[in-house]
């Protein structure tokens, strides 16, 4: 019996149906069968093992700050990349629409072209990875925006990709590795989910059923993703069987350190590999076990996570990885690119497993993290990002593998792979707020202002959020059109301190943190469901020997005010041929403190209660991911030490190679013996205001600490902490 026919048999339905016609049928019932079996394939996918699915992107409208946001991202890097930077620009009219001899010879190496064995000139996949990413970031903006420019853009390399396959139906045949294909086919499958046709799903099928490239290297493997999606869609099994063939063969095959097959998920064994290799391979025993139901598959995924959380996790939500996962500590950097990886596959895991934990995990890597990658204008973004970071410049990276840029804000990095897939970040947070459930129902997996359109048998059901979410955990759901009956599943966070949830006033019982909570009724328009998430600050001691203060899921961290000089990168770094500038004008910007930053934390017995919640009245909560219009800070009682020393290191400038300059860095924390010696090294006690960790781009997130109690001779009159 094969997969399709045991799935059929479990839900005591015919066998031999395609999959999306036998859940029509589990729909309507068994008497609609004849009628039935005549239906396209376009219906509902497959009866698969998850518990949620995506929800067409076209059908949710964010508001508020979220709508804001991704406009200020359509305005900046988003909507001018193909403008302004290189591989975009060239890819406008041709990479993945299409290349000729002409354009070929144009091209340079190492960034375009690369010499083969024979000595001859062949295309690099790098640039086909960078806009795979970068039009993924497009066609998500574009849909949750409705907005026409965008989605032209990502539209013409989708249309243009499809028109020039090869004969045979092969998109991109002559690049030489099928990874890009994945970048790339993502924003092809957003397409799709919110088209109403089948052009985009019928040249993906036919590239997969005759593209002859082994699939089974590093990772080309990543493919699986593909054909699992292409299965779930046609119900067509090959695709399962290939995908289920590949990752079995490298289970068995073994591999080198640098792809994550099962047997490394499944070990103890804390793995190092390149960052965006582990999480982009994370998510493939995930998507197998919502296919097959192996159980196997499940737990490897989440031995994988386990490790994450014990090795790598930083605080503001994102493993560290500098290229590699690289481990926990004050100045650990995480790759941009590992931001959106490590939420596309979390976001797999929400969707297979139905838990609360993973979207609690989306949500603190994108509210934290996400933002705080790039300028509040959306104008530059990093390579690495630190979670404290009192410098951002030129030659200021605290990685020994990082180039002159990889710490500073810049419109463009080399390589490009973050600079396209900064894009993703943000739009993968709002489109993962409305799920699809079992049958008819809807999910609230993550919050934020915006609205949905929900279809129950023919019928739009339109729900609106109104809030002022992170900032706040009271929350409105409202049925402003239509009415219908299905099941609600509610996210109740895990950090909400006693929950509440009524509908239209009326309260409802069991409400419990890190629980889903189904209504099932007859929504009607006016109805009104109230969510109220009540969050306490809490001060959290993590492996770096330092400590932490967040808000609900918001990390919070003292901004440090910065000094800022704008500078362009082709008269400091990318000046060569060999690294071309499509313009003259791609900048970034060096960041220096010019405000107090060496504060330790003064805890008292690590309780929270000494921290004042302060809500600005005046905030634009359009805009509040600033420093100046931050809704809410958060004052501890800190205590300034003047002795924790501000580091240099050497740096030699790219356009004068000879010259070797001194450039400060940040510190990593004072050793915690350090703090025995706190009443007598640092100044008097003071309040210091806190911020969204997201509004800011210098900051201190993971401060030094001391405990009030650990020295008699302190006065406790200085300061009132209980205040």
């Amino acid at each position: 019996m094969n997969l399709t026919q045991m799935k059929l048999t479990q839900m005591n339905l015919p066998t031999g149906l395609p999959v999306p016609i036998s859940r029509a049928i589990k729909r309507l019932g068994r008497c609609a069968i004849l009628a039935v079996t005549a239906l396209s394939v376009s219906l509902p996918a497959h009866a698969g093992f998850e518990s949620f699915r995506n929800f067409p992107l076209r059908q949710i409208t964010p508001a508020g700050w979220q709508k804001a946001y991704l406009i200020k991202q359509r305005d900046g890097l988003t909507g001018q990349l193909d403008q302004i930077a290189e591989p975009f620009t060239r890819f406008r009219t041709a990479g993945w629409v299409g290349t000729n001899p002409e354009q070929i010879a144009s091209w340079k190496e190492p960034f375009y072209l690369r010499k083969n064995k024979e000595g001859k000139n062949v295309v690099t996949w790098e640039p086909f990875e960078q806009t795979g990413y970068y039009y993924d970031g497009v066609i998500r903006a574009g849909l949750l925006l409705h907005d026409e420019s965008l989605l032209n853009k990502a539209r013409f390399q989708i249309d243009g990709a499809m028109a020039s396959a090869s004969s045979e139906g092969v998109i991109g045949a002559d690049i030489p590795d099928r990874w890009p294909h994945v970048c790339f086919f993502r924003a092809c499958m957003a397409a799709q989910e919110s088209s109403d046709d089948h052009k985009i799903l019928d040249a993906m099928e036919r590239h997969y059923d005759n593209d002859k490239f082994d699939l089974a290297g590093c990772r080309s493997i990543i493919n699986i993703e593909q054909l699992v999606w292409l299965y779930q869609q046609t119900g067509h099994e090959r695709h399962l069987k290939r995908a289920i063939d590949l990752y079995e063969a490298q289970a068995k095959r073994g591999t080198d350190r640098q792809v994550n097959d099962f047997n490394d998920l499944n070990s103890d064994a804390r793995q190092d590999i390149h960052g965006v290799t582990f999480h982009e391979t994370l998510k493939l025993p995930i998507l197998l076990y919502m296919e097959t139901g192996e159980k196997k598959y499940l737990d490897a995924a989440r031995n994988g996570f386990r490790k994450l959380d014990q090795f790598h996790m930083l605080p503001d939500g994102v493993p560290a990885t500098e290229e590699g996962l690289s481990g926990k500590s004050s100045i650990a950097c995480h790759e941009t690119c590992d931001v959106s990886d490590f939420m596309w596959a979390t976001l797999y895991m929400l969707k297979a497993t139905g838990e609360v934990e993973w979207a609690d995990k989306i949500e603190r890597a994108a509210l934290n993290a996400g933002l705080a990658v790039v300028t509040k204008d959306f104008d530059a973004h990093q390579y690495l990002s630190s979670v404290n970071q009192i410098v951002s410049q030129l030659g200021s990276g605290t990685s020994p593998i990082g180039n002159e840029v990889w710490g500073a804000y810049a419109q463009r990095q080399m390589p490009l792979c973050c600079t396209g897939n900064v894009n993703r970040i943000f739009p993968i947070y709002v489109g993962a707020q409305w799920l699809r459930g079992k049958g008819d129902a809807l999910v609230k997996a993550l919050y934020g202002p915006s609205r949905c359109v929900h279809t129950v048998n023919g019928k739009n059901i339109t729900i609106e959020e109104v809030s002022t979410f992170p900032f706040s955990g009271k929350i409105e759901l409202r049925i402003t059109e239509g009415s219908a009956n299905f099941p609600l599943h509610l996210r109740i966070p895990t950090w909400a301190k006693a929950p509440s949830v009524a509908v239209n006033g009326i309260k409802h019982e069991g409400v419990a943190s890190g629980k889903f909570l189904v209504l099932e009724r007859e929504f009607q328009k006016g109805d009104v469901i109230a969510l109220d998430f009540p969050m306490e600050p809490e001060t959290s001691i993590v492996e770096m020997n330092g400590a932490t203060v967040s808000y609900g899921p918001l990390l919070f961290a003292l901004p440090v005010a910065a000094k800022i000089q704008k500078v362009l990168l082709r008269e400091n770094v990318w000046g060569s041929e060999h690294f071309p500038m499509n313009s003259p004008d791609i900048y970034a910007y060096n960041m220096t403190p010019a405000s107090k930053w060496r504060y330790v934390l003064a805890l008292d017995g690590k309780l929270p209660s000494g921290i004042e919640v302060i809500r600005n009245p005046g905030a634009d909560m359009d805009h509040p991911w600033s420093l100046d219009s931050a809704p809410l800070e958060l004052r501890v009682a800190a205590l300034h030490m003047p002795g924790w020393p501000l580091f240099y290191q050497e740096y030699r400038p790219f356009f004068q190679p000879k010259e070797t300059v001194m450039v400060p860095v940040t510190p990593p924390l004072p050793p915690r013996g350090c703090m025995t010696m706190t009443h007598l090294k640092c100044d008097k006690p003071e309040k210091i205001a806190l911020l969204p960790y997201g509004a800011t781009t210098l900051r201190i997130g993971v401060f030094p600490y001391w405990d009030i109690k650990d020295i008699p001779s302190f006065q406790e009159n200085q300061i009132n902490y209980q205040r």
